[in-house]
């Protein structure tokens, strides 16, 4: 199976991009985004975060509300960027 980029954040949303095309989105909801290392190899990848105001008019779980209620005016908190090096176990025959 192919690596995994593991983004863990707190904002409005992640976006990254590889060679300035978008190839994936995530909007925040405490879980960290997951993204495929395969479409980003031998490609210039950028990642932006985008900041989440605390007066935006969205849904938030109590958990994740709690997390916003905390920030100054808005959150935006970058956490850990790690690789994922996923294998798979054969079943037994």
């Amino acid at each position: 199976m192919s690596p995994t980029l593991k983004i863990d954040y707190a904002a409005d949303c992640a976006r990254v991009y590889a060679d300035g095309k978008l190839v994936q989105d995530n909007f925040w909801n405490g879980k960290p985004m997951l993204v495929r290392i395969s479409g980003l190899i031998g490609k210039r990848v950028e990642l932006r975060v985008l900041p989440l105001r605390k007066d935006a008019p969205i849904y938030l779980q109590k958990e994740q509300k709690a997390i916003l209620e905390a920030s100054e005016n808005a959150l935006l908190t970058l956490t850990k960027v790690s690789v994922i090096k996923r294998t798979t176990t054969p079943f037994p025959s």
